[in-house]
Order: C-alpha cells, then structure tokens, then sequence
C-alpha cells in the first residue's frame, strides 16, 4: 500500500466514526429527555469509571484511547447540558 491508500482507508473509517457518532449522541438525547424527565444530574461519575474500567486495548494505544472517549465524554455532557 501506499500513503494514498492509506489516507483512502482513514477516510473511510473517518466515516463510519461520523456515523457512530451521529448515533451516540441520538442516544444520548435520549439519555437527556430520561435525565429531565426524572430529575437526575448531567453527571454520573459512577457511570464514567464503569466506562474506563472495561477498557479493553493494545498498551501501545490505551492512553490515547482513553483520551478519545473522555473526550467523547465531555462532548456528551457539554451537549447534555445545553439540552437541560
């Protein structure tokens, strides 16, 4: 392969994580109507160490994975918030 093809193969993984995404925070709008509609907080830290004890990654990419999805996450709360 050449460096052309690779760039050709993140573009496409580029879109499926788009996708993914969409879908996540239509899932997490959900997660908001549940959170109005029951009086709970935005935060739930219980649910955020469940989410990085279960991470399951090479040692070689683990930090930065864990980089992504709290970003994911602050993304999730900031979109939260603004819907409360």
């Amino acid at each position: 392969m050449n460096l052309d093809d690779y760039r050709k193969e993140i573009d496409i993984i580029d879109k499926k994580m788009k996708d993914l995404f969409i879908k996540r925070m239509n899932l997490v709008n959900k997660v908001v109507e549940y959170k109005i509609e029951n009086n709970l907080p935005v935060l739930d830290s219980n649910r955020e160490k469940d989410m990085f004890s279960n991470i399951d990654i090479n040692d070689d990419y683990r930090k930065f994975y864990i980089d992504f999805l709290t970003q994911v996450i602050r993304i999730s709360k900031e979109y939260q918030e603004e819907q409360k």
